[in-house]
């Protein structure tokens, strides 16, 4: 018998705390958008591993929403 242990992400945007980062997923929720953290942040020059507010709509576009900063 094996025992299958979880598989350690290795993506620290998956452990990092990056509250925008987790507003942008609830409203992707709300709006019926199926996205990740890894999919609405990969490849953007992320200041210590989170999202920042010049980044959002960026983020935002990748999942079909529109944003931009007041």
């Amino acid at each position: 018998m094996t025992s299958m242990q979880p598989a350690s992400s290795a993506d620290p945007r998956q452990s990092f705390d990056d509250p925008l980062l987790d507003g942008l997923l609830i409203l992707c929720k709300l709006h019926g958008a199926a996205v990740s953290r890894t999919s609405l942040c990969a490849g953007l020059p992320l200041a210590e591993q989170r999202l920042t507010l010049e980044l959002l709509p960026r983020a935002a576009a990748r999942a079909g929403l529109q944003a931009r900063i007041l």
